[in-house]
């Protein structure tokens, strides 16, 4: 079966390069699928891809197209994708989350050579779909991410790769969700006051909230080595969401997905070092298939479509190489997307 899945993936590969060189996306870009039923999470800089399959297990596929089928526990009837990766560093050692056989969600890093920790933030409380839930991991092998305790359905923490944890909630709330984490230990997430609020942690554990201009809801998806933090919003006159960027001076440029009719939601969800942002909303009023995007520095907005597929843009590497899902029907692929 997964034999019969990489060579259909190989075959719809060909097609949709060719496609692309007459289709909207630009003539030098490439598109390489991945097998049937994939999801592409997170690409690093070595080109080495993490995600996951629709029978709940994970994926590491390296440049040269070689793929690691890889799980963490047993997968259980409640929660059939069991195994979920969330990101991968420079040294290929990849983090996430899964569920046991009593649905409780535990967190693991699995380095480069396969071998897997499985941790959980020490006041973590385990109940159905509870647990601790690692969202990000830096070159430093330090991991962010939430965990669900008492007095709080969500606390923020920080593990050190020497597996020391640090906890935390951000003053006021009652609710505290890290997305993101950069290299210098910066921690982006999202708190619950009265609205849904922006935090930003810095690794000596100093907090700066925001929201978007306008908005009633802001979450922030990522933050780069610069401290631009990226991610949407939801504004308070439609209750649309737009994606936004946030630079270090709290400077801010909200944007919608390419098009001549572009409509919400835009929803931008990961940031490399050069401030390249991807993404993916709806182009066209009417259209019925969302797109993808890689949004530069300077505002220029790279479209990455195709006819009669809708594409989600997840990660990008500091090369602006983008990796998400593609799906045609009933059927989705992962996709690497080099520009």
């Amino acid at each position: 079966m997964l034999a019969n899945s990489r060579n259909l993936g190989s075959k719809l590969s060909l097609c949709l390069a060719l496609v692309a060189l007459a289709g909207p996306v630009e003539a030098n870009s490439h598109f390489t699928l991945l097998p049937l039923n994939t999801k592409a999470i997170a690409i690093n800089d070595n080109g080495v891809v993490v995600g996951k399959e629709k029978d709940g297990t994970a994926f590491v596929r390296t440049p040269d197209g070689k793929m690691t089928i890889f799980k963490v526990g047993a997968i259980d009837v409640a929660h059939p994708g069991n195994t979920f990766p969330t990101g991968i560093n420079n040294s290929g050692v990849v983090t996430g989350y899964y569920y046991d056989g009593r649905s409780w969600a535990h967190g693991f890093v699995r380095a480069a050579d396969g071998a897997i920790t499985i941790f959980d933030d020490p006041n973590a409380h385990h109940f159905f779909g509870s647990g601790t839930f690692p969202k990000s991991i830096n070159a430093e092998g330090v991991i962010a991410g939430s965990y669900d305790g008492s007095g709080a359905p969500a606390h923020g923490f920080v593990r050190a790769a020497d597996g020391t944890f640090t906890s935390f909630d951000v003053y006021d709330s009652f609710q505290t969700y890290p997305l993101g984490l950069n290299d210098k230990g910066d921690v982006v997430g999202f708190w619950f006051g009265a609205i849904q609020r922006v935090f930003i942690r810095s690794a000596r554990g100093e907090i700066t909230k925001f929201d978007a201009p306008n908005s009633v809801s802001t979450t922030p998806t990522a933050i780069n080595a610069k401290g631009t933090v990226t991610g949407f919003y939801t504004d308070n006159v439609n209750y649309w969401e737009h994606a936004f960027v946030r630079r270090r001076d709290g400077t801010f440029a909200t944007f919608d997905a390419p098009g001549p009719n572009a409509v919400p939601p835009t929803l931008a969800l990961a940031i490399n070092a050069d401030g390249v942002v991807a993404g993916w909303g709806w182009p066209d009023e009417g259209h019925g298939e969302p797109g993808g995007f890689a949004r530069d520095r300077n505002g220029h907005v790279h479209a990455i479509r195709l006819p009669n597929t809708d594409i989600t843009a997840q990660g990008i590497n500091n090369d602006g190489v983008v990796v998400g899902t593609l799906g045609q029907g009933d059927k989705y692929y992962g996709f690497i997307w080099t520009p």
